[in-house]
């Protein structure tokens, strides 16, 4: 029985191998069609390798969602994810991501080794930055956090100004810190310019 009280149908095989290995499969995230668990969930569970069925209230995770932890597991196992944050006023930047969509785009045909890199943004407004993670074959991913008002200094005076952290995960396999470290250099300069 799960947690939702609802038991499940699964396959002779799946519960023939779920009880040689002491798993319950009604608590595995199934990855099959309609959340089924499949022979591959079961396997995956017993090596520690399935991502947990974090459903919320007690109900099952959907498929998708099941599958896309999965993946993202798979990707960090894969690759050597590293992430750099920075700081970056934002004070006289009237609409962010058109400004930094912009910025990016003119700082990667600077650093074609960071294509693809694709642009997220944190809309919740409690978060100041989120650890992207790479969805292959994506080498990087930019996460902009939540505008902040905080006192910075500027021309030795305290001021306070908006500010967003902007936080790259990239595959360090593929890409040099060193590059990383001018990528972001040039996106903070563009948009602080629409600052100064």
């Amino acid at each position: 029985m799960n947690v939702t009280g609802r038991r499940h149908r699964h396959s002779p095989l799946v519960r023939r191998l779920a009880a040689e290995h002491d798993v319950d499969p009604d608590r595995l995230a199934g990855s099959g069609p309609s959340g089924r668990v499949t022979r591959r969930d079961v396997l995956e569970a017993v090596r520690g390798t399935a991502p947990p069925d974090l459903g919320v209230g007690g109900e099952r995770t959907s498929p998708l969602l099941a599958l896309i932890a999965r993946r993202l597991v798979e990707s960090l196992r894969a690759s050597a994810q590293v992430t750099r944050v920075v700081e970056v006023d934002v004070t006289g930047v009237s609409a962010l991501r058109p400004a930094l969509a912009e910025a990016v785009a003119a700082a990667l045909d600077r650093h074609p080794a960071l294509s693809p890199c694709s642009v997220t943004t944190v809309d919740d407004g409690d978060a100041l930055v989120e650890t992207p993670v790479l969805r292959p074959p994506q080498v990087a991913v930019l996460n902009a956090g939540t505008p902040v008002q905080r006192p910075v200094v500027r021309d030795g005076a305290v001021v306070v100004r908006w500010v967003v952290l902007l936080a790259l995960g990239y595959d360090q396999r593929v890409v040099e810190p060193a590059e990383v470290a001018r990528f972001l250099a040039e996106i903070r300069a563009d948009l602080e310019r629409l600052s100064a």
